[in-house]
């Protein structure tokens, strides 16, 4: 895979730590072609982005992974969310 994503983000963190693919800062059509280029010259690279991509998605982007993170984050927001008292509204 090759992303344009800005460092730092999350698109950016997945690519470049996972070593899943190879990140290009936008707008850099220099990086993106080197980028386009050395997958094209390296079969052993593709392979070996590839596989660890696979890896990547199957461990962090399964929707049993992704709903218990959601989960555990819900959790401890309404953990931390003050309570809330409403008012009580009279028809008559």
């Amino acid at each position: 895979m090759i992303a344009t994503a800005e460092p730092g983000t999350a698109l950016w963190e997945a690519v470049a730590t996972a070593e899943t693919g190879i990140a290009t800062p936008p707008e850099d059509a220099g990086a993106l072609t080197e980028a386009l280029l050395s997958l094209a010259a390296d079969p052993g690279l593709r392979i070996r982005l590839g596989n660890n991509a696979r890896r990547y998605a199957e461990h962090h982007l399964d929707k049993d992974a992704i709903l218990g993170r959601f989960e555990k984050t819900l959790a401890s927001l309404t953990q931390s969310a003050p309570s809330v008292t409403r008012p009580t509204t009279s028809d008559g």
